[in-house]
């Protein structure tokens, strides 16, 4: 069994690689066809899948890990939504505030926040996950308050159009935040189980930081992630009050303008669902702390 386990992970990947290969092939051959770009899409998926496995299989073996099938689930997860984070966007493009599309790849915050999630990725860089994942949020919020604060300057101010910071983030960021929780998740499981679920006040303030991941360090996993889907499904719905790129492109190729502006108070009430949620789940953990002190005293 263990022979097979070792074996496993490495054919899975040239699994993966082939199909990417069959798949790009089929694309040459039929690229004049409007449906052929399909096959480009799922060539890369199968190449970047295969890519994350080989990864993580490294990241084992240098561990000196027996490697499995599926390899390290969370670090995986964890792996993946990182380099695609890198691979897309992070701020739209915006031709009439002359604001280029900026990918992952190209921000110097997005390889911050990717390097700080790295002793996440393995065990014999733990000792570096506290400082590597302090590091990682501070990136990700210095994205957000530079977006933020663009949307304030004269470039933008001068289109008379009520930008919000939701307008101007793409995907990649929120992919990069999404792999930042999953780190912290972690990273707090095995803190609890070093501490038995003990952590003094600024301790669990510093986890509590990010969604549910307080409660997580205090050993209440299922209400801590629930919290963390809680604060996912509010960001959802925020994302969703946003104007798309799609929009503005179309707007400003047909009359040379921006969408006609509405009243964005959806946008005031996701946010404040957003920050109340998060209020609630850093309350939440100070009340479970309370709690089980005084339930153990």
């Amino acid at each position: 069994m263990r022979e097979f386990r070792s074996t496993a992970a490495p054919r899975l990947v040239a699994l993966l690689w082939g199909l990417a290969a069959v798949g790009l092939l089929l694309f040459l051959v039929v690229r004049a066809n409007p449906n052929a770009g399909l096959l480009l899409i799922a060539a890369a998926v199968l190449g970047g899948a295969g890519l994350v496995w080989a990864l993580t299989i490294g990241i084992q073996r240098l561990d000196r890990a027996e490697v499995g099938a599926w390899g390290y689930e969370r670090e995986m997860l964890v792996l993946a939504f990182l380099l695609l984070s890198l691979a897309v966007p992070w701020r739209i493009e915006l031709q009439v505030a002359k604001a280029g599309q900026i990918f992952g790849w190209s921000a110097p915050l997005a390889w911050l926040a990717a390097l700080g999630l790295v002793p996440a990725l393995s065990r014999r860089l733990r000792r570096l996950e506290p400082a590597g994942l302090a590091l990682s949020g501070v990136a990700l919020a210095a994205w957000f308050g530079w977006i933020t604060w663009l949307t304030f300057t004269p470039a933008f101010r001068s289109l008379h159009f009520p930008f919000l910071p939701v307008d101007l983030l793409d995907y990649g960021w929120y992919l990069a935040v999404a792999a930042w929780a999953i780190a912290v998740d972690g990273a707090a499981v095995r803190a609890a189980r070093e501490h038995d679920g003990r952590a003094s006040a600024p301790v669990l303030l510093a986890w509590a930081l990010s969604p549910g991941a307080g409660l997580v360090r205090l050993e209440h996993r299922t209400g801590g992630r629930l919290w963390l889907l809680a604060t996912a499904v509010a960001v959802f719905f925020l994302r969703g009050t946003s104007y798309s790129p799609i929009e503005f492109a179309y707007w400003v190729g047909i009359a040379g303008q921006l969408p006609s502006v509405t009243s964005r108070n959806d946008f005031e009430v996701f946010a404040a669902l957003t920050v109340l949620v998060w209020l609630g789940s850093i309350a939440a953990a100070f009340w479970v702390r309370r709690h089980d002190a005084q339930e153990s005293g």
